[in-house]
């Protein structure tokens, strides 16, 4: 799950470094992702002291949805409190949770 924003951002980012890859980028978020709609100002606002202020809309975002974890390479301008369970990681953190998660399946199924 992600919002608008963060769509917008990464196509932004892709078409300045990798242009040629936009197709891909357009068919993963088609099959992917969950997009939402961008948080409105006032439920910013409830979290305004959690994020940087550019930042704000996808930490809201992902509150708002009850997601588990954040994952960005810009960890630093986050700063959730703990009472929303929210975890902030880079993606190689999320990808070494995704790997142990996947190592207890296996271990489980006697793979």
């Amino acid at each position: 799950m992600t919002c608008r924003q963060v769509v917008a951002e990464c196509r932004r980012n892709l078409i300045k470094k990798l242009p040629e890859a936009e197709p891909i980028f357009d068919e993963i978020v088609k099959r992917a992702l969950d997009i939402k709609k961008n948080p409105t100002l006032d439920e910013q606002n409830t979290y305004r002291h959690m994020a940087h202020p550019k930042d704000l809309p996808i930490l809201t975002s992902a509150i708002k949805r009850q997601a588990d974890y954040l994952v960005t390479f810009n960890t630093k301008h986050y700063f959730p409190v703990r009472e929303h369970n929210l975890a902030v990681l880079q993606p190689s953190e999320m990808l070494k949770k995704i790997r142990l998660i996947l190592s207890h399946f296996e271990s489980i199924n006697g793979s």
